[in-house]
């Protein structure tokens, strides 16, 4: 399966790249691809590297990077951990000076793992003279269309609903998701992974997901929501547990792409989904039409202030949530 760089990775041939964030398995993959761009397989050996900043001292370091390449266009290095650079000012300067003056004939991937707070300044100049992307976490909301992406470039296709069973069953971590993916195309054969496939795998789908959750409230089906809401916290069937934090981002989500149909009819909203969430059109504009757009904008108000109060809070949060879909509920039968 080939990955598909992201563009800023994409456009350059040979130089620095920085690669970085929490999702190791993106950030793995690219590193891959990144190396297979620039390396002949005949010369592989005489012309690839693997080194980790927590073994280079600084005059090894200007030595490797000051080896041309041999019998080829390009000469690549690996550099694991980045980051361990940083504490020994020799190596910290005699990096930063080889990226200034960089060596023809040279890719050099590094791969840098971030601590919490700000990036500290070794970062941020190597970000500067570098082609960098940061890789970070999917969130919810983004994984079944990752899913769906997947699937394609493994030359098949999944219909959404199972991509949106083996997200809520899941999780994030995209390791375990590109595992289950593995069994689920092998299961399916010639046709498309289907949601029967997702559970005659034996994975654990939850009784309600994020997203027909989504589906109950865009529908105004209020009550129900509110009933099924702890449901969608707890998913006692995975084993994992939504946060609120989490929901109400999603709604948020939810609720803009109501008010783009709203205010600029289906064709808005399909001219900003990807490819493979197109089919989230027609399901969206079913539900637009129950809403009013100062309903809409309302709505949206009201989240922001769960965002807030729900960060705020110390305390159980989840009634922050089942207000707002109470005053939903208390505006439509005043309405």
């Amino acid at each position: 399966m080939k990955t598909i760089l992201p563009p800023a990775l994409r456009a350059r041939q040979g130089g620095a790249f920085l690669l970085f964030g929490n999702d190791e398995l993106r950030m793995a993959e690219a590193e891959a691809a990144l190396v297979e761009q620039h390396l002949e397989p005949s010369t592989r050996d005489f012309n690839y590297d693997r080194l980790r900043g927590g073994e280079l001292k600084s005059d090894a370091l200007l030595a490797v990077l000051g080896i041309p390449p041999m019998i080829a266009e390009w000469r690549v290095i690996v550099l694991r951990d980045a980051q361990r650079l940083a504490p020994d000012a020799r190596c910290r300067k005699a990096m930063l000076a080889a990226l200034d003056n960089f060596p023809p004939g040279l890719a050099l991937i590094m791969n840098y793992t971030l601590g919490p707070g700000r990036p500290p300044k070794f970062f941020q100049e190597l970000r500067k003279r570098s082609a960098a992307h940061e890789f970070r976490r999917l969130s919810h909301n983004e994984l079944p269309d990752w899913i769906a992406r997947r699937v394609h470039a493994l030359g098949k296709e999944i219909e959404p609903a199972a991509a949106r069973s083996l997200a809520a069953a899941v999780g994030n971590d995209l390791g375990v998701v590109t595992q289950e993916l593995d069994k689920l195309v092998e299961l399916a054969g010639d046709g498309a992974v289907e949601l029967a496939h997702v559970e005659a795998a034996g994975t654990r789908i939850p009784t309600i997901d994020r997203w027909s959750w989504f589906d109950l409230v865009g529908r105004r089906s209020f009550a129900e929501a509110i009933a099924s809401l702890p449901d969608v916290i707890h998913q006692a069937h995975t084993g994992r547990t939504e946060s609120v934090v989490g929901l109400v981002s999603g709604l948020a989500v939810h609720f803009l792409r109501l008010g783009l149909v709203a205010e600029g009819g289906p064709g808005a909203l399909a001219t900003v989904l990807p490819r493979h969430q197109r089919w989230l059109v027609d399901r969206i504009a079913s539900q637009a039409r129950r809403w009013r757009t100062e309903e809409i904008s309302a709505a949206l108000d009201g989240l922001l202030r769960v965002d807030a109060l729900v960060k705020a809070s110390s305390h159980d949060d989840l009634h922050f949530l089942e207000e707002w879909l109470l005053a939903r509920m208390a505006r439509r039968r005043a309405a």
